[in-house]
């Protein structure tokens, strides 16, 4: 079996980050919201 390996230099370039980016987005609020009442105090 191969290992997996992605290649980061090619998410170097705004080009293909900004994407990347976005498609991560609403992951990332998704998990905030989820974490913020069980992190602030």
């Amino acid at each position: 079996m191969q290992a997996r390996f992605i290649n980061w230099f090619k998410f170097s370039s705004p080009a293909t980050f900004y994407p990347l980016a976005g498609k991560m987005a609403p992951l990332f609020s998704t998990e905030r919201n989820h974490l913020t009442p069980v992190c602030t105090p």
